[in-house]
């Protein structure tokens, strides 16, 4: 076989396997946002597999640039940037610049009873009040009156405060009961407010849409890295934080040379983000453990 006819058969796989997870629904097709395709029109890294309208693209690092408005009280190290939640790669979304609003992905998912979608995200805005820029994640119902729009996620500048950010990744888990049953448009969104001059953020990373099968529920609690199961990969970010006190979560003093400024980051050596505090009492301690134990092994199958 010549090598230019195994390239096509290779072009031709990646665009049914596109083609298919798309028109077929499930869960989301690249909800890791691996798999892109650079856009020489945009200058942006399109996420196969995804609609897109404005400012989104595939980055390997979070970090805007000062030219694109303050980051005055971010809380996560700019001299790094925000790496990718698991991965290589992350997907970004700005509200754009002057003549933009708003930025947006969206792909057609199907949910059955049980399911459970989860996923990480960060939200940063170079906005102040009273402009209170938003983003959120939602499932638009495909085609069925009897179905409402389901809110996942929802962040505003009021909830971070002026020029403000989280501290790195939240997870997020939703579960779906009979009655949400069906198709929806699943659409990630980040959107200026009365205003379109100052950017705000949205990131997201290991979207994963986990299923209940035969005898394997998705796991309710301590699925903290979003692969829909709870192992030791769960275990080690839980016993990282152990009697770590995440309503008094660390804040460190660092130095920015460009803006000439001293700042605060979070503690970025505790997973508090990631929901280790199940109990939401403050301290990660037994009262967690015995939760987390609880849910421990839970979406894995036997052969695993």
């Amino acid at each position: 076989m010549s090598l230019k006819r195994l390239q096509c058969g290779r072009l031709i796989l990646l665009l049914l396997s596109t083609v298919f997870a798309v028109c077929s629904f499930g869960a989301p097709f690249n909800g890791n946002f691996e798999l892109y395709d650079y856009n020489e029109s945009t200058y942006r890294n399109d996420p196969n597999g995804w609609y897109t309208e404005n400012e989104v693209t595939v980055v390997q690092n979070v970090n805007p640039l000062p030219s694109q408005g303050s980051k005055e009280n971010w809380i996560i190290n700019l001299n790094t940037g925000l790496f990718p939640f698991k991965g290589e790669s992350c997907l970004l979304l700005s509200s754009g610049d002057s003549d933009l609003d708003y930025g947006l992905a969206s792909q057609n998912i199907s949910i059955e009873e049980g399911d459970k979608l989860t996923g990480a995200y960060f939200f940063g805005a170079c906005d102040y009040n009273p402009f209170i820029d938003w983003a959120g994640i939602k499932l638009v119902p495909i085609a069925d009156s009897n179905l409402e729009e389901i809110v996942v996620v929802y962040e505003d500048i009021q909830l971070i405060g002026t020029y403000g950010s989280f501290g790195g990744w939240k997870t997020f888990n939703r579960f779906f009961t009979a009655d949400e049953v069906g198709d929806y448009n699943l659409v990630i969104t980040v959107n200026d407010y009365q205003d379109n001059y100052l950017e705000t953020y949205l990131a997201v990373d290991s979207i994963m849409l986990c299923k209940q099968q035969d005898e394997t529920v998705p796991p309710e609690k301590g699925d903290f890295n979003c692969d829909c199961k709870v192992n030791f990969e769960d275990y080690t970010i839980y016993a990282n934080d152990w009697m770590y006190d995440c309503n008094n979560a660390i804040m460190y003093e660092i130095f920015y040379e460009y803006p000439y400024r001293t700042s605060y980051v979070y503690d970025p050596n505790c997973n508090c983000l990631l929901g280790t505090d199940i109990t939401l009492d403050g301290p990660v301690d037994v009262c967690d453990l015995k939760v987390f134990s609880e849910n421990w092994l839970e979406g894995i199958k036997e052969e695993e």
